[in-house]
């Protein structure tokens, strides 16, 4: 009898064996492209809200349910003038010159990092799709400059800021189903969302809102 519950045991401890390194084997990492979406306009002294690249990962915990996170990067600027504009018909006239105005560059990178969970359904459909909930942490260096190719320029300005927010999207996942695709499958993904934060903080320099739409493409591999 002791010997039939041992083996009811190890059978047991088995079969839960093999279903966790089941569920773990259910991978998926791509490489995405987005926008660092905000509706403030003091985005336009960096050209607008920057286009993000990076790579993003999941692992499944539950059918249907993925545990996701992300990381991404962006880098934007812009050219500012300020002064006053200045026009001299002799002057045009003598060199063919036109008239010219001063200005500062201003250089925005920020590194994002995002972790959450995503829910599917129709899991057995060519298109699924999700919803999902994430956290997200940002990480903002702006410089201003009036004369970037001077490196020892004492006009030049940089500040960092740090953002803490979260993210609710929508969106759908194109991939072939696993039953028919085997060990590995083409994954693309479209999601569109909102995002809420604190503002990146640059001091004196100012502060740029991180609440606005969030959009994500993504290609890449489950396996």
């Amino acid at each position: 009898m002791g010997n039939l519950k041992t083996k009811i045991m190890n059978m047991t401890l088995l079969t839960s064996f093999l279903a966790g390194s089941a569920w773990a084997a259910d991978k998926e990492i791509s490489l995405d492209t987005g926008i660092l979406g905000s509706s403030s306009q003091a985005w336009d002294m960096v050209g607008g809200s920057p286009v993000t690249i990076g790579l993003s990962g999941g692992i499944d915990i539950a059918p249907g349910l993925t545990a996701i996170g992300s990381a991404q990067w962006s880098l934007s600027g812009s050219h500012n003038e300020f002064g006053n504009q200045w026009w001299h018909d002799d002057l045009e006239e003598e060199t063919g010159s036109s008239p010219g105005s001063e200005g500062y560059i201003a250089a925005l990178r920020v590194i994002q990092v995002q972790g959450g969970v995503r829910s599917d359904i129709l899991q057995n459909s060519w298109v699924r799709p999700y919803g999902s909930a994430k956290v997200s942490a940002s990480l903002g260096s702006l410089r201003l400059d009036d004369d970037p190719e001077d490196k020892d320029n004492v006009n030049q300005i940089k500040a960092t800021g740090l953002s803490i927010g979260g993210i609710a999207a929508v969106g759908a996942a194109v991939e072939r189903p696993r039953k028919q695709a085997g060990p590995f499958a083409i994954r693309g993904e479209v999601e569109a969302g909102y995002g809420l934060g604190t503002a990146l903080k640059f001091g004196e320099m100012g502060e740029l809102s991180m609440s606005g739409i969030h959009m994500r493409m993504g290609i890449g591999l489950r396996f």
